[in-house]
Formats: C-alpha cells, structure tokens, sequence
C-alpha cells in the first residue's frame, strides 16, 4: 500500500490500547511475531486494537516517526481471526490518525 495513497478511515470496533494493556499486547504479539515488540513499545504512539468476546484478536499502531512520517508497526492478527480484514481496518483506522498531523504513512507489510 503506497502511504501517499492512504487516507485512513476510522473504524468503530477499534479501542485505543495503552500501557494497560501490555499484556494483552505482549501476549497476541508473541502468537503472531509481528517482528520486534516490548512491554513499552504502545508508547510510542497511537495503537488500536479490536476485541473479539473480550480478547485481543487484531493490532496495529505506530512506531518510527522520522520527519514528515509516520510508520504503522505492529500489525497482526490472531491466526483463528485472519482473513476477516481486521488487519486492513486497523491500518486504516491508525492513519486516520496519522493523516490530521499531516504525517505521510510510508508503505509496509501487512499480516
């Protein structure tokens, strides 16, 4: 996906996730190996996340912010989830947030 054509969209299943739920995050991020992530690692900017009966299934959130853009990182999906598109609607949903900053979304990998 070229950043420059990534507008975002909000999603309204999306919460935002914080430092509460590391263990959440930690837990789904070592399921799925989205490469490199820390107990800290959702404070380096916006990550949203959808619940499926209370449990996290689907993440996406923000990491390298070098002038002018911002990378979203961290995206997965849980396996028994996957193919629902919850990894695309999260990626939309974080550079709507990205987009108002004026930030450009720089193209990356998906689940």
């Amino acid at each position: 996906m070229p950043g420059a054509a990534v507008s975002g969209a909000p999603d309204g299943e999306a919460v935002r996730l914080t430092a509460v739920d590391a263990p959440e995050l930690l837990n789904l991020a070592e399921r799925t190996r989205p490469g490199p992530f820390l107990p800290r690692t959702v404070e380096l900017g916006t990550y949203l996340g959808i619940r499926r009966h209370g449990t996290l299934v689907a993440m996406a959130g923000e990491r390298l912010h070098p002038t002018g853009w911002t990378e979203i990182s961290a995206v997965c999906t849980d396996a028994a989830f996957r193919g629902q598109g919850l990894a695309s609607r999260l990626i939309l949903a974080v550079a709507a947030s990205i987009r108002p900053r004026g930030d450009s979304v720089p193209a990356g990998r998906g689940e």
